[in-house]
């Protein structure tokens, strides 16, 4: 069984949860010294406090579930459950599974949740109702969260799939593109000359070991640009972020044969 006082009064990094606490005074007589008002001083200390309080409730539950999930040998593992409001960053990891002793990786205010793979109840549209995954709400009384990226994509109004994955982004996804291969792609945003023009270009998956990399080794085996083997093969186009696909595409076909090119539908 678990100890719940174990897991309180100690903050993420293993120091005392009031030394953390202390963080947000601190912080003020920072923001005053450096020549703050005393309101915007205030202000700042209190969006410490909020985002130190969120992160460390979040925490203790989270640790306290993996201490759970590691004194039960039928659990093998865990999902990783999103709930709303979500950052791209989490929302593509939305459903991944992770071994019971798999660290638990999160932002500040991040209030993603493990949900052990023994009491997985995967339902319609990627979702999981909040009585599956959470002890502080009655059956039927708590938000959804989401095991499936496109599922938690789906649900979002057109402008707020735009704030969280960018204009581009977004209407790549919601023409059938991978929220994993947009989301990722911004990893290695640079620019590069190709095509008579300077453009938006991605180092993502473009290393050896890399998917686009792959295929496009495979691509010029097909014609013949290379041996059987691929040796010899080297990469000489950029890989288009889709918003520079959308500015070069003149039409909606030749958007979609684009977005299947650079790797971001299948």
């Amino acid at each position: 069984r678990v100890r719940p006082g174990a897991v309180a009064g100690i903050a993420s990094d293993g120091l005392p949860l009031v030394s953390l606490l202390n963080q947000p005074d601190i912080d003020r007589r920072v923001r005053l010294a450096a020549g703050q008002s005393m309101e915007d001083a205030f202000r700042g200390s209190l969006a410490s406090a909020l985002r130190i309080t969120a992160t460390q409730v979040a925490d203790a539950g989270r640790g306290a579930t993996g201490v759970a999930m590691a004194g039960r040998r039928t659990i093998q593992g865990y999902v990783r459950v999103v709930q709303p409001p979500a950052c791209s960053r989490c929302i593509i990891l939305a459903g991944a599974e992770y071994g019971w002793n798999k660290g638990f990786q999160r932002h500040p205010r991040c209030d993603c949740i493990h949900l052990p793979t023994t009491l997985v109840a995967r339902q319609q549209h990627g979702r999981v109702g909040s009585d599956s995954f959470t002890p502080t709400t009655r059956p039927g009384r708590g938000a959804s969260g989401f095991i499936d990226p496109k599922a938690y994509f789906n649900s979002l109004s057109a402008a707020e799939q735009e704030r969280v994955f960018g204009a581009a982004g977004a209407r790549a996804i919601r023409e059938g593109a991978d929220p994993i291969s947009v989301v990722n792609a911004r990893r290695g945003m640079t620019t590069a000359d190709a095509y008579g023009r300077r453009v938006a270009a991605t180092t993502e998956g473009t290393t050896r070991r890399g998917e686009f990399y792959r295929r496009e080794r495979q691509r010029a085996i097909d014609r013949g640009q290379v041996g059987p083997s691929g040796r010899g093969f080297q990469m000489r186009a950029p890989r288009l972020m889709p918003e520079e696909i959308y500015r070069l595409a003149e039409s909606r076909d030749e958007a979609l044969a684009m977005l299947k090119r650079f790797g971001y539908l299948t």
